[in-house]
């Protein structure tokens, strides 16, 4: 977007006054000027409209000393609705989140195909997109925007999946083909990037400059905070921590690379080492020849010993993986996310272990680290958070 000098100023300056509002939660208008620097006269006139617009609301009266009890300004929760969509290989959940990141819709399509096209996928995205507005009763004109998650290499800046093992896709643009088939602004992420980005504007990274979010599906991934912006690397290619290799002699994973951590602790990997039990056939997990990783919740309960020495060997990648990264970045917080996380202390104990004796060597100095319980809506409430980042992104950085 291109802006004159005086529009730009002020556009700049309702960017400085909006963002103030949303991470004080609530503040006054004398106390935006303090941290703004902007004047009383100008901060009164930008947020009479930005409460006309409805954007922001007028609270109650704060403290004071002596003298008139200033009201406070917060941001509307229901002031701006996006739109979320997770794709995964087996299906694309859509969700409709406010200001807030609350959820107010969802909707989940189930993909059965074993390979999509690019065209095929655009058509499946286009289409749980639309029956989410339709059955929610939402109308397209209130959504400001659609955010993706995708567990993918992607170029958030211009919407390229440079990789994406799951179909064999290299360079490729779902970005643009979704905008002209739904009429709408689209952005596009990897799935832990985007998660990275709620736990920094509502979760576990709030207040933080450097934090990591580790994330267990069939690929391990990692969003990193570092300085308080979220990391893509030169062409989107940051984040890949599944692909670090911790054993050159280590097994194989779908990249065909030797020892990778996602060939040890991805979902996927303990899946195909699950199925690879001689008393596989016997446990009676998952349907028709199919298992998902919740399906071995169970077994995990009973202590089952073949694949406590699954998770445990998991474990152990990750704690390797991750002693390299806490050295790299310093990390204030790990936080962990992903269906893999409901492994619990199986796959946990011995990562902790495994950092600890690391860190022994280099100072004994661990980040916070936080597992918390996993809910699938996650991921789609994550893309949805990168379109409030695009709405409040200040005008110097479009």
């Amino acid at each position: 977007m291109a802006y004159s000098s005086k529009s730009f100023v002020r556009a700049y300056n309702r960017y400085s006054i909006l963002d103030t509002i949303r991470t004080h939660e609530k503040i006054s208008r004398i106390d935006i000027s303090k941290v703004t620097g902007l004047s009383p006269a100008a901060i009164t006139g930008i947020t009479s409209e930005l409460v006309k617009e409805g954007l922001i609301i007028e609270k109650e009266a704060g403290e004071y000393a002596g003298g008139r009890r200033p009201v406070l300004l917060a941001i509307n929760p229901e002031g701006t609705y996006v739109m979320g969509v997770n794709i995964k290989r087996t299906e694309i959940y859509v969700v409709i989140i406010n200001s807030k990141a609350e959820m107010k819709a969802s909707y989940m399509m189930p993909i059965e195909e074993d390979y999509l096209s690019p065209e095929q996928l655009v058509g499946k995205i286009a289409r749980g997109v639309l029956t989410c507005l339709w059955e929610s009763n939402f109308s397209k004109d209130k959504i400001a925007g659609i955010g993706l998650s995708i567990s993918a290499s992607v170029d958030s800046a211009s919407g390229i999946i440079r990789s994406m093992p799951n179909y064999s896709w290299a360079n490729v643009d779902i970005r643009a083909p979704l905008q002209e088939r739904i009429n709408h602004k689209v952005y596009i992420d990897n799935n832990t990037n985007n998660l990275a980005l709620f736990e920094q504007w509502f979760g576990e990274g709030k207040g933080l400059n450097n934090f990591i979010v580790v994330s267990i599906e069939n690929v391990v991934g990692a969003g990193c905070v570092v300085n308080g912006q979220l990391m893509h690397g030169h062409s989107g290619m940051a984040g890949g921590f599944g692909n670090m290799s911790i054993d050159p002699k280590g097994p194989s994973c779908m990249s065909q690379n030797n020892g990778f951590i996602n060939s040890y602790a991805s979902t996927e990997a303990i899946l195909n080492k699950v199925k690879d039990m001689p008393n596989f056939e016997t446990l009676k997990i998952g349907k028709k020849g199919r298992i998902l990783f919740e399906d071995l919740l169970e077994e995990i309960d009973k202590g089952n010993a073949e694949l406590m020495e699954i998770l445990a060997s998991a474990g152990k990648a990750l704690g390797l993986g991750l002693s390299n990264l806490i050295q790299l970045f310093n990390p204030e917080k790990i936080i962990f996310a992903g269906s893999g996380v409901k492994a619990g202390d199986a796959l946990f104990e011995p990562m902790y272990e495994c950092i600890s004796q690391k860190m022994e060597k280099f100072g004994g100095i661990m980040p916070n680290i936080v597992v918390n319980p996993w809910v699938k809506e996650g991921w789609a409430i994550g893309a949805g958070t990168l379109v409030l980042q695009e709405i409040y992104k200040s005008p110097s950085k479009h």
